[in-house]
């Protein structure tokens, strides 16, 4: 994801100072098009620092536990088909010579 010029911080501080002047203006002043001011406001708008700073630690630490679920996900998938392969369950193993149903494939007894 593309990282932008501004952090939260800057963008709360301009809310402060949206109240004062016109989002035009304001787009002006910090470089960035209307259409950003009004997005920035839309997400940020009632927030105070600290909510912003507490957002991002918890966006961050949902991200770590995304990575730990995933992570869990495929280890007990890796866990599942060993077992399936080691057991020699019928039908688990590419190459085993009975069929679901307990009888010999016609392929392998001929």
């Amino acid at each position: 994801m593309r990282k932008g010029r501004f952090t939260e911080e800057p963008m709360v501080a301009t809310f402060r100072e949206a109240g004062r002047t016109s989002v035009a203006e304001l787009a002006r002043k910090r470089k960035v098009s209307e259409q950003t001011v009004c997005t920035w406001l839309q997400k940020f708008g009632s927030m105070n620092p600290a909510d912003v700073k507490r957002l991002r630690a918890l966006e961050h630490e949902n991200t770590k536990l995304k990575r730990i679920e995933r992570e869990m996900a495929i280890d007990t998938l890796e866990n599942i088909w060993r077992r399936q392969r080691c057991t020699g369950k019928p039908g688990a193993t590419r190459w085993s010579s009975q069929s679901s149903d307990g009888t010999r494939n016609a392929a392998l007894a001929s």
